[in-house]
């Protein structure tokens, strides 16, 4: 089997002012576990699912700050 055969293609990202429940729901909706993030067209940081429960919602952050609280820098 080839890596291919089971790769994502069509990648989809966060931006870095995206909020943390608009990244959650992007990752729900593309049943997606994690995404890289953006600011502008540079790639700054990777976030995954696991990121938002521990960083985020475990230590009772508001959903509408910035994914960069949640994100592993580059």
């Amino acid at each position: 089997m080839q890596i291919s055969e089971v790769m994502h293609k069509d990648i989809k990202f966060a931006n870095i002012n995206d909020s943390i429940k608009t990244v959650a729901e992007l990752m729900r909706n593309e049943d997606i576990g994690s995404v890289p993030v953006l600011d502008g067209e540079r790639a700054v940081g990777f976030v995954t699912d696991r990121d938002i429960v521990i960083n985020c919602v475990a230590r009772g952050h508001d959903l509408n700050e910035s994914i960069k609280d949640a994100m592993t820098e580059e």
